[in-house]
């Protein structure tokens, strides 16, 4: 009678421990990959806030002289 109750209980056990391994493993690599990913998130936003004085006049010259010519001929036209 007492191996009849050893198997269930053995089950039980073993279903217990793959449980909270599982539940460990994935909450490790589910909090490093979230840490990683905000990590580069902030450093790329800390990146893109320290440096858009050097390249916004680079990235807007263009849009800029469109605009002024396209003002320029504006103003020619009305004159």
């Amino acid at each position: 009678m007492l191996w009849a109750l050893g198997e269930p209980i053995a089950n039980i056990a073993f279903r217990v421990a793959f449980g909270v391994a599982f539940g460990v493993v994935l909450g490790v690599v589910l909090g490093v990959a979230v840490g990683v990913a905000v990590g580069v998130a902030v450093g790329v936003a800390e990146a893109v806030g320290i440096t858009i004085n050097l390249w916004r006049p680079v990235l807007s010259f263009p849009f800029l002289t469109l605009w002024n010519y396209l003002l320029y001929r504006l103003d020619k036209r009305l004159q």
